[in-house]
Order: structure tokens, then C-alpha cells, then sequence
């Protein structure tokens, strides 16, 4: 009984070595590839990119700012309207910026549940940029779950799992004063 329980810790150490060797391997090549797709932004019109958003909520945990930073090749007479003022009618608020170049525009905007968003106008194209804030109750994790989440979860999962098959072999063995010959 002693050799198999250190064989089960044997294999639980290996186990757990390998999957934090890997660890590091695998979290520098996610990093790599996020940062490349950052880089991208979303194209609105030819000559005019997206390249990040960013929300500020309001100190009273109501409406905030939303940051929008543009690529414009030349100048871009650019509107925003805020999206989440549809619901309640009448003139939208708007602010119209000619950019060129990077440019930050800053608006505020009006929180509809767990979004803010606005509408970009420009020439005759209108592209809805919609802006996910704060934490659903339906998620797990505080924001979206990393690869160090998932790889914490299959750790657990697997120790778990290694400690339910030992436990019922020591119960085995312990009670009916035998050799385990197949747990599952």
C-alpha cells in the first residue's frame, strides 16, 4: 500500500512540474499574439481606424466617459452620437471633431444596463461601437478568463480527481483488508 500512495505523489509532483514548465512557455506566446491583434483597430471607413476604447465610469457608479482613439490618413470630420440616449428620445447627444492623424475623442455617454456605446458618423458610413462595462453576475471570473485561469482550473481538476481515486483505494484496501486490484 505504501509504494502505490508514493507512486500517486510521484506522479501528482511530475504532473504538477510539467504543467508549470509548460506554463510559462504558453503564456509568453498568448501575450505575443494578443499584442499583435491589438495593434489592428477596426476599420470604419478607408482611412479611418478604430484603434482602442476605453470607458470611465461616472464616481456615482452612473453614466460615464468613453475614450475613442482614431488612425485617420488625412483629415476626417468625424460625429459620435451616444448610443445609449436612443432609449430615452428627443435629440441625441453628439460631438462632432475633425481628426487626423492618432486622436483621442472623449464623450459622455449613457450607461444602458452592462453597456455604452456610440455611433460613429462619417461621410455616408454609421458604425455602432458598442462598449461592455463592469462584471455579469453569470461570469465565474472578474473579467474574461486568462490562460493562467484555465490552466489553474485543469490543475485543480486533475488533483481532484488523483485524490477521489487514492481516497477510495485506501478505502478499499482498509476495508475489506485486501489488495486494490482496479479502483475504476
Amino acid at each position: 500500500m505504501a509504494a502505490g500512495l508514493l507512486f500517486a505523489v510521484m506522479v501528482v509532483g511530475a504532473t504538477g512540474a510539467l504543467l508549470l514548465a509548460g506554463t510559462a512557455t504558453a503564456a509568453g506566446q498568448t501575450t505575443a499574439q494578443n499584442a499583435t491583434n491589438q495593434t489592428d483597430g477596426e476599420v470604419i471607413t478607408d482611412g479611418l481606424t478604430l484603434v482602442n476604447t476605453s470607458y470611465e465610469p461616472a464616481e456615482d457608479g452612473g453614466n460615464g466617459t468613453l475614450s475613442l482613439t482614431f488612425q485617420a490618413d488625412g483629415p476626417t470630420a468625424v460625429t459620435l452620437y451616444d448610443a445609449g440616449a436612443f432609449r430615452n428620445g428627443g435629440q441625441l447627444p453628439s460631438k462632432t471633431k475633425v481628426i487626423e492623424g492618432t486622436h483621442t475623442i472623449e464623450m459622455a455617454v449613457t450607461r444602458q444596463g452592462q453597456f455604452v456605446g456610440v455611433t460613429v458618423v462619417t461621410g455616408n458610413t454609421r458604425y455602432a461601437v458598442p462598449h461592455r462595462i463592469g462584471e455579469s453576475d453569470s461570469h465565474l471570473f472578474r473579467g474574461d478568463p486568462t490562460w493562467a485561469d484555465t490552466q489553474i482550473a485543469g490543475l485543480s481538476g486533475f488533483v481532484g480527481g488523483l485524490l477521489v481515486i487514492t481516497g477510495t483505494a485506501v478505502y478499499r484496501v482498509r476495508s475489506e483488508k485486501g489488495e486494490v486490484t482496479r479502483v475504476l
